[in-house]
């Protein structure tokens, strides 16, 4: 069958209205859906040591995330920030593991945590030569975020028969970044 210029020409045009109509032409279609961003979670892994907070955060969130941990006695929620709750403090309370879970819509994000015991800093305790009911303190490191809570003092002695009298500190006089003097009070 022979095609005249005429014929091949309307069949050029007709194949190509064909492949517009249709949307598979050269370069996608109209209907191509772009994947939408996924939550992700900040860490999948952390280690914290008792009794010092941490953050983690949901990027690209989206939703509203609700946080929760597996073990409440090892690592808490502390509180939540953002207008969608996409990051958390967590407070570590004692050695062991948990896993926190962020939860954005269905989608679960898990963060398995390892919570190591504190290690003391002192390096030794005296008694003030001065002022015997104040304790000098000398750190092995720099600390500078000593406070009153971090401190349980309890001495030995025969006062109204007791043993173990535990001794209340109201505050903590820093000397030097190394060096602090508990003042406790009777």
């Amino acid at each position: 069958m022979k095609l005249t210029y005429f014929t091949k020409r309307v069949f050029a045009v007709g194949l190509a209205l064909s492949l517009v109509v249709t949307g598979s032409g050269i370069g996608g279609s109209a209907d191509t859906v772009s994947a939408a961003a996924k939550p992700k979670l900040s860490k999948s892994k952390l280690s914290v040591t008792a009794g010092k907070t941490t953050t983690l955060s949901v990027k690209k969130a989206g939703k509203k995330v609700k946080w929760s941990t597996s073990k409440k006695s090892v690592i808490k929620v502390v509180s939540t920030v953002g207008k969608k709750s996409e990051k958390v403090i967590l407070k570590a309370a004692k050695k062991g593991k948990a896993t926190i879970t962020a939860k954005v819509g269905k989608t679960k994000l898990k963060c398995k945590v390892t919570v190591k015991k504190a290690v003391p800093n002192f390096k030794s305790v005296a008694v003030d030569k001065f002022d015997s009911k104040c304790l000098i303190l000398n750190l092995k490191k720099k600390d500078t975020g000593l406070s009153v809570t971090d401190f349980g003092v309890t001495v030995k002695s025969e006062a109204s028969g007791a043993y173990n009298h535990k001794i209340n500190v109201e505050k903590v006089i820093a000397v030097d970044s190394k060096q602090y003097r508990p003042d406790p009070s009777e």
